[in-house]
């Protein structure tokens, strides 16, 4: 397994888990690890971003690799000009993580890394392979990236609709690009989260803090729809005007009917994670859509559908993928795709709302325990009473972080009560032999 790579790059604390000298050791390993000498870096809006961007710039240059400077750019822009134009490119971001985070996300002609290439860049990160500069590049500032993307757009045959939108871009990477897009396909747009200052990035805004695009929507009532993205631009959640969250599951079913009634959802199959509501899943099946289930995160989703030559995928968070336009999750193409949908089926959002009954879920997060207490016998015992007091219907899931001691208990029946019993009862048996262990 990976040391410093996780589900999506390297990512962690900057001056910690995460630091220049680090960013300089990738950079030195591009040009050995992927046999090129070119590499597109962008960023987004959070402060320690441009002293990654140098790091690693200092270090593809000191083998001689050429370098373009991105600027600020979301991920999906980043990972769609590397799979146009088959090229070696690099986000730096931490997603929806706070602004003290940072990360770099690594695309090799528009595909994450393979287990070996990251294993490959993690030796020059451990050992500093390269000391010396064998050659001096050279450093350019680019707007193809930008360019690419909003030609990538202008292919698109998408019809204006009426809705007045709001948008929360989170102070982060589409606070430019978000509405200069989405402007051309709605009524009217008000935006929020669009005055980055490196800190603000994600704090109290965005797909995880939607309290902030709720209360704008109550303060605008003329507006019928919000979206709120993450800070690197490849999730988003909707909102409708009363507030109510559409999550990535319930937009992955609206854009499923809609693909569906074009004859363009392949197979009539969507890709979804352990972490999807079994109502979704009942009702994406009483619509005759099949669903394939992975594990959580965008590369087994993005896996699964190459496998299966699937046309839409995602998650609850709002990642989804939408491969006919684009190959990697991109919540301004979400949104855009989601408001079609919605004019095209004629479908209010209240009346969504009815159609799809979720069942209640919860998720809580078990802390300081080993992660490994999910296969203790005693711990496999209490979870097959959960799922026999559940009549085996609903969701029983624990996983343990990957960074962190803490266990992730998620259920989903439809007994609210009888959810919250069994939720204790789980989380006192992860807690006693979870210390123990």
């Amino acid at each position: 397994m990976a040391k410093y790579f996780g589900t999506d790059g390297i990512r962690g604390v900057f001056g910690e888990t995460i630091t220049p000298v680090m960013a300089y050791q990738v950079g030195q390993s591009l040009k050995s690890v992927f046999n090129c000498d070119t590499v597109y870096i962008g960023r987004d809006t959070r402060q320690s971003g441009e002293t990654l961007h140098d790091s690693l710039a200092k270090g593809a240059m000191s083998q001689g690799m050429s370098v373009y400077d991105a600027g600020i750019s979301s991920t999906p822009m980043m990972a769609h000009y590397s799979a146009k134009q088959s090229v070696l490119a690099i986000m730096i971001t931490a997603s929806h993580n706070p602004y003290l985070d940072n990360g770099i996300k690594l695309f090799n002609h528009g595909k994450k890394l393979t287990l070996d290439e990251e294993l490959s860049i993690e030796s020059f990160i451990d050992n500093a392979l390269l000391d010396a500069v064998s050659q001096q590049g050279s450093h350019f500032k680019t707007d193809d990236i930008t360019e690419h993307y909003m030609q990538l757009y202008g292919s698109f045959s998408f019809a204006k609709t009426p809705f007045k939108v709001v948008i929360d871009t989170a102070h982060g990477a589409t606070y430019k690009i978000a509405s200069a897009i989405l402007s051309d396909y709605v009524e009217s747009l008000v935006i929020t989260g669009n005055q980055p200052n490196g800190e603000n990035i994600n704090f109290a805004c965005g797909s995880t803090h939607l309290e902030a695009i709720q209360k704008l929507m109550i303060s605008h009532p003329s507006c019928t729809l919000g979206f709120s993205f993450d800070g690197d631009g490849d999730r988003v959640i909707a909102v409708d005007q009363n507030g109510n969250v559409i999550d990535g599951d319930l937009m992955i079913y609206v854009i499923a009917r809609y693909l569906k009634s074009l004859n363009r959802l392949n197979k009539n199959t969507v890709v979804l994670t352990v972490m999807s509501n079994p109502g979704i899943i009942k009702a994406l099946n009483a619509d005759k859509i099949d669903v394939i289930l992975t594990d959580v995160g965008d590369k087994y989703v993005a896996e699964t559908m190459r496998n299966h030559q699937l046309s839409l995928g995602g998650e609850n968070s709002g990642h989804i993928i939408l491969s006919d336009y684009l190959h990697s999750g991109d919540g301004v193409l979400s949104a855009v795709i989601f408001m079609q949908a919605l004019m095209v089926l004629k479908m209010d959002l209240p009346g969504l709302l009815n159609t799809v009954k979720l069942m209640p879920q919860k998720m809580v997060n078990v802390y300081n325990v080993n992660g490994d207490v999910i296969t203790h016998d005693a711990v496999l015992e209490v979870i097959n009473t959960v799922k026999a007091r559940f009549n085996h219907e609903g969701k029983v899931l624990l996983r343990k972080s990957g960074t962190e001691p803490v266990v992730r208990i998620t259920l989903a029946y439809d007994n609210e009560v009888m959810l919250d019993e069994m939720m204790t009862l789980l989380k006192n048996a992860i807690e006693n032999y979870g210390r123990d262990s």
